[in-house]
């Protein structure tokens, strides 16, 4: 039986130039993880997490969200075993272990990914059980106009949401007695 009690990762597919990637910089930007200094961590091209090595990588440096952008060949058979450890690192506190210097040592999953792509996801039922799935349609296009200004706005406010981090962190911390006993 696996983890009732796990939290879906995302995936925004669909339609190109519709927000997938804007998306998931929103949810960055509430841990202040949005900003150029952190690209290099957290937002990276599926690229950075098609082999194991590169999954323990990413997904164990840090507890905070990584956007992984471009994720379209998950469907393709030669990433199964990634589909099966994205599966695994959703609900599990390991992603992978390895041998170091003749001993076993475990990677932690530390970080939830934010996934994107163009193409439908794997249809592999497990998978979309622990993957929510957010479909954009051509309908969630909007004209270069629309969305440059979009992205003016979201330039100069984008920081605020910083402050819903701030307000998560200090509530758990301050509850943390009562979040651990449910």
């Amino acid at each position: 039986k696996g983890n009732d009690n796990l939290m879906p990762w995302l995936q925004p597919y669909g339609i190109t130039k519709s927000g997938k990637s804007t998306l998931g910089i929103i949810a960055l930007a509430v841990w202040r993880k949005h900003k150029s200094a952190d690209k290099k961590d957290h937002q990276l091209g599926f690229n950075n997490i098609d082999s194991v090595a590169r999954f323990g990588n990413a997904i164990s440096k840090f507890t905070y969200p990584v956007l992984v952008n471009e994720v379209g060949a998950l469907t393709n058979e030669r990433y199964y075993f990634i589909v099966e450890m994205l599966k695994h690192a959703v609900e599990n506190q390991t992603a992978r272990g390895k041998f170091v210097d003749g001993s076993y040592n475990n990677i932690s999953a530390l970080s939830p990914f934010i996934l994107t792509a163009n193409y439908s996801p794997p249809s592999d039922p497990a998978y979309r059980r622990r993957v929510l799935l957010l479909h954009f349609t051509k309908e969630e296009i909007h004209d270069d106009e629309e969305a440059n200004e979009f992205k003016l706005w979201l330039s100069k406010n984008i920081d605020i949401l910083g402050i819903l981090g701030d307000f998560a962190a200090k509530y758990v911390i301050d509850h943390h007695d009562i979040l651990t006993t449910r």
